[in-house]
């Protein structure tokens, strides 16, 4: 289980999610653990949504159809585009169009409960400055692929809640309230939120 979001900072967007995790592999058969390089995000404004469903459980079961759901006809659909989620120099970058862009570092993460080999991990991640606590949750798809006998890109396809709390400040177009020592990253591992 993830921890709660910090007291004191609220909630300010949800959003659902469809996007593609790219990972290589070498070539070194099916023990090979693959190798995360990008990713690319569109984030979906879920509030004009919320008020439609009849309870909670109602909107999360919406992933695993949104997951199913042409992507074509997804671009061309009513829901809004609010922002992207892509991988600048190993690192997540968020733009939420209009509000902030502001990197994105992996905190935390558990399995997901349903399908974790299928389904991608949930996630809370938190900007350099800690202003901004993003959470991926009711993840379909996006699981570790498969290595084989050749060197290849693999592409996974996912969708997901992103959950937005924020506390005021920081985006990377203006100020970062960073850490002087930059002891919030760890250069070995790939960042993917």
């Amino acid at each position: 289980m993830l921890k709660a979001p910090p007291s004191g900072k609220p909630l300010q967007y949800i959003a659902i999610a469809r996007g593609i995790y790219t990972y290589t592999c070498t070539g070194g058969g099916s023990t090979e653990v693959p190798e995360f390089q990008s990713q690319s995000t569109q984030l979906y404004d879920a509030a004009p949504l919320v008020p439609r469903l009849p309870n909670e459980a109602s909107f999360h079961s919406l992933i695993p159809q949104l997951y199913d759901f042409d992507y074509t006809e997804l671009k061309n659909s009513t829901l809004g585009c609010m922002g992207t989620i892509g991988t600048i120099n190993n690192t997540a970058i968020v733009t939420l169009f209009d509000i902030a862009t502001f990197e994105a570092l992996p905190s935390e993460w558990v399995q997901a409960p349903n399908d974790p080999t299928n389904n991608g991990q949930w996630a809370h991640s938190t900007s350099p400055g800690k202003s901004w606590d993003v959470y991926r949750v009711e993840v379909s798809g996006g699981g570790l692929p498969v290595c084989g006998s050749q060197a290849l890109a693999i592409e996974t396809d996912y969708a997901a809640e992103y959950w937005f709390y924020h506390s005021g400040g920081e985006d990377l177009w203006t100020s970062i309230d960073d850490d002087p020592d930059d002891s919030g990253r760890n250069p070995g591992r790939s960042l993917m939120i």
